[in-house]
């Protein structure tokens, strides 16, 4: 005898405790549908995904996301669904920044951000932010106002410093920075658009020389405080000469000068001339009624008790210059009558007196003792002037140059009484 018995074996429905789903983990924002497939069990036994089928709600954006697990119609142990929560977090936003690594003051920097652009409307919610430190791995600090994708590196105090941009973005689905490497600020080199100009100047026995128009600057960065300053100007010689070199030394002054370095200063050129000391000889006279009757009487003393004179009409000169044993002169200067005045009783001689040198000299010279000039006009002594000694300086056996300094000590002497005379033989 047999016994048949039947029995039905249900299917296992998915919500029963004895099916688990395992723990989602937080998702980050892609951009798109976020599914991941977690793990379904039956008393720690896998059940196969080809038995399951999955579903989700609100997978996209961050928050809270659902999933529906269901069994397929085919599965033949299960039956029913089971539901799981899980998060979607805001994404880190990646990507990178190509930045230059150095970069010359006064220019523009562009960092070029590639990543995540598909979702942000082409970079439309990208906060841009430009940084600078004293050391390439110190501690940044925004830079006000420096908000775009390129800087121009330009009125603070750059050179020397690092810049780097970093990129983050205003939107809710993306977290976090891309930071640049650090661009190392140079100096900017400035050029000279126009070189100063030197004075040319009569011998003073030093090389110092004067700058008449001064150096104007090329490529300073529009804005910025910066100019030059003089620190010095000097003659390559102090000797008499034409076309002497002259070197001029800047130094840049101004609240942006470190962002500049200043190249040297082209050598310029000026001439040092002859001395000449001007004189004027005033005198009262009623005798003079015209130039034509004035004429100038030189007298010169040298240190040997040598005497040596000469006559000068108006608008004339003359030139003394005595030679020695070896041809070289002793005594070498001109004396240039170069205007008179005659107003009324005053009468005015404007002289000036040129000394000279010949450059194939090697000998001391003689010192002038005296140098005096006597007016006379119609035949008569108007007045004599006598000047201080002029005294040459001169290093022997060397080509040196004659300085005169020439002090005016007498006075004019008034010829009223002269008049006077004459007048009573009259």
């Amino acid at each position: 005898n047999e016994l048949t018995i039947e029995w039905i074996i249900n299917k296992r429905d998915l919500s029963d405790s004895d099916v688990s789903v395992s723990e989602i983990a937080d998702q980050s924002y892609t951009g798109s549908a976020t599914t991941p497939t977690p793990a379904v069990t039956y008393k720690s036994q896998a059940i196969s995904l080809s038995e399951l089928e999955y579903s989700y709600i609100d997978n996209i954006l961050p928050g809270t996301a659902t999933i529906t697990i269901t069994a397929k119609s085919i599965s033949t142990n299960f039956t029913g669904s089971v539901t799981k929560e899980f998060n979607i977090i805001t994404a880190r936003l990646i990507g990178d920044i190509e930045l230059a690594t150095s970069v010359v003051y006064g220019s523009t920097l562009t960092g070029e951000y590639s990543g995540i652009v598909e979702t942000l409307h082409n970079n439309e919610e990208l906060i841009y932010q430009w940084q600078v430190s004293q050391l390439p791995t110190g501690e940044f600090e925004d830079i006000t106002g420096a908000n775009e994708s390129s800087f121009k590196v330009a009125g603070s105090h750059y050179a020397g410093k690092y810049i780097r941009l970093v990129v983050t973005s205003q939107s809710l689905l993306y977290q976090g920075s891309v930071i640049s490497n650090a661009a190392e600020v140079q100096q900017k080199e400035l050029t000279y658009l126009t070189n100063a100009v030197a004075e040319n100047k009569t011998y003073d026995g030093n090389n110092t020389a004067k700058i008449s128009t001064h150096a104007t600057l090329n490529g300073v960065v529009e804005g910025d405080n910066v100019a030059l300053q003089l620190v010095s100007s000097m003659f390559a010689s102090i000797d008499i000469a034409e076309n002497i070199a002259v070197t001029v030394v800047y130094t840049l002054i101004g609240s942006e000068k470190d962002n500049y370095t200043l190249p040297a200063h082209d050598v310029i050129y000026a001439d040092i001339t002859y001395p000449q000391t001007k004189l004027t000889i005033n005198f009262t006279s009623t005798s003079i009624y015209s130039t034509e009757n004035i004429w100038l009487s030189v007298l010169v003393i040298s240190s040997s008790g040598r005497r040596y004179t000469a006559s000068i009409l108006p608008q004339q000169s003359v030139t003394f210059c005595q030679l020695d044993e070896r041809g070289d002169c002793d005594i070498f200067f001109t004396v240039n009558m170069n205007n008179i005045i005659v107003g009324g009783v005053k009468t005015t001689i404007d002289l000036s007196i040129t000394s000279h040198y010949e450059l194939d000299c090697q000998v001391e010279k003689e010192l002038i003792e005296e140098l005096s000039f006597t007016v006379r006009a119609n035949n008569q002594l108007l007045s004599r002037v006598p000047l201080s000694k002029l005294t040459e300086i001169q290093s022997k056996n060397s080509a040196k140059i004659i300085k005169y300094l020439i002090i005016i000590v007498g006075m004019v002497l008034v010829v009223i009484n002269i008049i006077k005379r004459r007048k009573m033989y009259a």
